[in-house]
């Protein structure tokens, strides 16, 4: 199952999952100033989801990126304002030792510099802005990331995984 991803305070994304009827747990596992997560300082929500309506259909996306394991492709182009990204995880390669993928987007402001920052991306958030994503998405999964890009300047996507350091896909937003 998918989780929501890392983002920012101050920022803003939506993000729609594919949720079989249960009960889940909405929490925060980044650290705050003294150390302690915010889940641990109960930012944490039960969520119940129940049966799905027939109506329901998947938001309709700007950008299709497509994770077959160990490569990314990509269908569209992200720019300014608000649109949605659909990232879909196929079946991975046989000598994977984990199925699950993640996708992020990070604003930069130094691309040379925050390389490295955003290479360490987990377990330790970076210092950058991440204005949404999806992580611990499984194979045959897809999540809807809505996100509003209002700066013009570069930014990058952040493909993860456990196998793997993170990938990045920097482009520029006009």
């Amino acid at each position: 199952m998918a989780v929501g991803g890392l983002i920012s305070p101050g920022q803003q994304s939506n993000i729609t999952l594919n949720l079989d009827p249960g009960s889940y747990v909405m929490s925060c596992f980044i650290p705050s100033a003294n150390g302690h997560s915010h889940r641990s300082q109960g930012m944490v929500r039960p969520i119940t989801v129940t049966e799905r309506s027939p109506r329901e259909t998947a938001p309709e996306e700007d950008v299709m990126i497509t994770s077959s394991g160990h490569d990314i492709t990509q269908e569209g182009k992200l720019g300014f304002g608000q649109q949605t990204v659909a990232f879909h995880v196929e079946k991975p390669p046989a000598d994977s030792i984990n199925p699950y993928s993640g996708m992020s987007l990070a604003q930069l402001t130094d691309p040379m510099d925050q390389q490295e920052d955003l290479r360490d991306f987990e377990p330790n958030p970076p210092s950058i802005p991440i204005l949404g994503g999806a992580l611990a998405i499984p194979p045959g999964d897809t999540a809807y990331v809505s996100v509003k890009l209002t700066v013009p300047g570069p930014y990058s996507l952040v493909f993860t995984n456990m196998e793997d350091q993170p990938k990045l896909r920097e482009f520029v937003v006009k």
